[in-house]
């Protein structure tokens, strides 16, 4: 949202169809013309960095912003100068200085602004509508080859280009990341944080993913089964007591360990369902014991915070919760 815009006329040149908008200390200059599109050149002490750039934006519809069919209406220039609050950045406020040109079409307009280290821009639909957009035009058109600096390449990474690069990325894959950051930072006991989309954070996701899409089709199939590790007595060396400890055990055969999957369950509290079916099996090995005349031990089972919390709290202290538990 723009605040305070105040009209000016400087920076505005006399030709209908081409504009000439230049930063406050003037020495950043776009060049916009409206003839058959909008297209622009940026330039930065004289020296051409961006030439005859176009910009459009296509809607669902068929509308084009910006097309060739597209005729200008008005053309408004308009500044700004003041200090605006900063969240989450190094500094408490920063300066915001610029020269602005609003190029009004019917049914859209296009803002460009120029600061002293900076140039962009914005489409603005007028409508009221809600819209959908299918496509955006927007070019960069250096005027000769420019070396190029790439962040972020890891010298010991031993990947191929594309993956160091990861150029694969969609817009919609990037925002997942950066959300998936932004879930860690919520995890920091600290009244701010920053957090990179790291390969950690990535295999922490897959993985969650994997989890998530089997636990359903695992519980129906009984693949979470308790396995008892024994509690033995260093006096007599015998076994008094046991310790239900929770195993994925898949169709294949192959074991998925706690570690993989109970803090997954606990986020989306699907572990009250494995705690209550590793009861079930703990129940139903002492009743067989018994009736076949068995000796038994205690049997302990492990059951999450999320669990006592979301069930009756009778049952940590009433024996009678074990009969009504059972014939439930």
């Amino acid at each position: 949202m723009f605040f305070a815009l105040l009209s000016v006329a400087a920076g505005l040149s006399a030709a209908p169809k081409a504009f000439t908008l230049k930063s406050p200390d003037g020495r950043m200059k776009v060049e916009i013309s409206t003839d058959g599109g909008i297209r622009y050149s940026l330039t930065h002490d004289d020296v051409l960095l961006l030439e005859n750039s176009g910009l459009s934006m296509s809607l669902t519809d068929g509308t084009v912003y910006g097309g060739p069919e597209s005729k200008l209406r008005r053309a408004r220039t308009g500044s700004a100068n003041r200090t605006v609050k900063a969240v989450a950045y190094k500094k408490a406020e920063v300066r915001e200085n610029y020269n602005e040109l609003n190029l009004e079409y019917r049914g859209f307009k296009v803002i460009f602004r120029a600061y002293d280290d900076a140039c962009a821009y914005r489409f603005v639909s007028l409508s009221d509508k809600p819209f959908s957009v299918k496509d955006e035009q927007a070019d960069f058109r250096f005027p000769e080859d420019r070396t190029a600096y790439i962040p972020y390449i890891h010298k010991k990474w031993k990947g191929s280009l594309d993956e160091i690069l990861e150029n694969d990325w969609s817009v919609s894959s990037m925002m997942d990341n950066a959300n998936e950051a932004r879930k860690q930072c919520k995890t920091q006991k600290v009244d701010s944080a920053v957090e990179i989309y790291t390969e950690k954070i990535r295999k922490n996701l897959e993985n969650t993913r994997e989890i998530v899409s089997g636990m359903v089709t695992a519980y129906n199939n009984k693949e979470f089964r308790a396995y008892l590790q024994p509690k033995v007595s260093l006096h007599t060396g015998k076994v008094v007591g046991a310790e239900a400890l929770v195993r994925w055990i898949r169709a294949d055969g192959s074991m998925v360990m706690p570690g993989r999957f109970i803090d997954v369950f606990e986020r989306n509290g699907f572990v009250t369902k494995v705690d209550f079916a590793i009861l079930d099996q703990v129940l139903e090995y002492l009743q067989d014991a018994l009736a076949q005349g068995e000796e038994v031990v205690p049997i302990s089972v492990n059951f999450s915070s999320l669990t006592v919390s979301t069930s009756s709290k009778d049952w940590l202290v009433e024996p009678s919760f074990l009969y009504s538990y059972r014939n439930r």
